[in-house]
């Protein structure tokens, strides 16, 4: 039963295609600013026991990375960040959706291969927002939420 009331709060804050409120993001797990607790409350279920906790449900399955110590090195950039802070959260997508129907402003996002060996394969990169999208044939498979330019104040200065 927590699991399905996990997959239901995960689905109010996601992208679900055309379903999206306006096409925006709303997220209630936020990289840098989430906590381990905050993800506890949501699943329901003591998490955290590791830097990476995977979460396998039906139409998806969802990793998120938690800090393992105050002076945390992700994405090139050393963070004063409490441990068990949120770093990123990944949705892999069981039922791909079109990307047209995600809502997204892809205006700013850089265009990269996404797997080199599987044709039509790409990845937005959206640094302004904080969101990767990765797309095979129109069809969005993954989605990677990390740290947004406004997190910069959350960069450690000089040494933690």
């Amino acid at each position: 039963m927590k699991l399905v009331i996990f997959a239901v709060v995960m689905g109010s804050f996601w992208i679900w295609g055309a379903s999206s409120a306006n096409g925006q993001i709303e997220r209630t797990i936020v990289p840098m600013h989430s906590t381990c607790s905050d993800v506890e409350r949501i699943v329901g279920m003591p998490t955290c026991k590791t830097s990476h906790e995977v979460y396998d449900l039906k139409t998806e399955k969802i990793i998120i990375e938690f800090s393992t110590h105050r002076c945390q090195t992700a994405y090139k950039k050393v963070w004063d960040i409490p441990i068990g802070t949120v770093i990123s959260v990944v949705r892999i997508l069981k039922n791909p959706f079109l990307l047209n129907q995600a809502g997204i402003d892809l205006k700013g996002c850089e265009l990269s291969k996404w797997m080199s060996d599987i044709p039509n394969s790409f990845t937005y990169a959206c640094g302004n927002i904080g969101l990767s999208i990765s797309v095979q044939n129109d069809l969005v498979h993954q989605l990677m939420y990390y740290p947004t330019p406004s997190d910069s104040t959350l960069i450690c200065k000089k040494g933690c």
